[in-house]
């Protein structure tokens, strides 16, 4: 079911302004620039709309500033702790800071997600991501692998554009049986779903990519 279609259910259509009724348009179409934009002027021009919060938690989504995105997800959950995504920004919140090696500041936004919204889908989630870092748990690992080359100055070159665009860049150094190749991955993402959306952007960017999967201890 369209994202829309659920959002009409509690709102009137007629109710809903144009720059979120587009905006969702956009993202659904995966025109992800489009869209952030469009819910960029929706939160400038409605800040006392009840959609609002459903906005910040898009607009966070599609922001590629890693701590950016982390702002406005905390912001929803300090300012909307009852709204219907502020346990998803929560989790969000809880996957920047692993990203970023911050187990302790993960771990606490994990374990309060779970004291908070014990019964939402990232509640359990989060149960099975204390479990993985804690080396309880096997767990798989996801990554979008942008390109393969023989000089590493290109690799290099391409790993450090992405960085500038806020993706987590690994540069790997691989042996063949005739030469060196270095390949350059944007992730590792411990959700299958997160790796295919950055996979989804990077092919918008022009860059032919395809996912990789790999088993993990945390």
């Amino acid at each position: 079911m369209p994202v829309l279609l659920l959002i009409t259910l509690s709102i009137a259509s007629s109710d809903i302004p144009i720059d979120y009724r587009k905006g969702l348009e956009a993202y659904d179409a995966d025109l992800f620039e489009e869209a952030k934009a469009r819910f960029r002027s929706f939160l400038l021009s409605h800040k006392e709309h009840p959609l609002y919060p459903d906005g910040l938690y898009y607009y966070g989504l599609l922001e590629k500033d890693g701590e950016e995105a982390k702002k406005v997800f905390s912001y929803l959950v300090a300012r909307y702790p009852d709204n219907r995504w502020a346990p998803h920004a929560s989790f969000r919140v809880a996957q920047y800071y692993y990203a970023k090696g911050d187990m302790e500041r993960a771990t606490s936004c994990l374990r309060k997600l779970i004291s908070l919204y014990a019964e939402s889908d990232c509640a359990d989630s989060s149960r099975t991501w204390l479990r993985r870092m804690e080396g309880k748990e096997e767990c798989k690992k996801w990554a979008v692998q942008v390109g393969a080359f023989q000089d590493y100055t290109n690799a290099r070159r391409t790993a450090l554009k992405l960085k500038k665009i806020e993706y987590p860049v690994v540069l790997i150094k691989r042996k063949g049986t005739r030469s060196i190749l270095w390949l350059v991955r944007v992730g590792y993402y411990h959700e299958r779903s997160l790796a295919l959306v950055a996979q989804r952007r990077l092919e918008e960017g022009g860059y032919r990519t395809y996912l990789v999967e790999k088993r993990c201890k945390n």
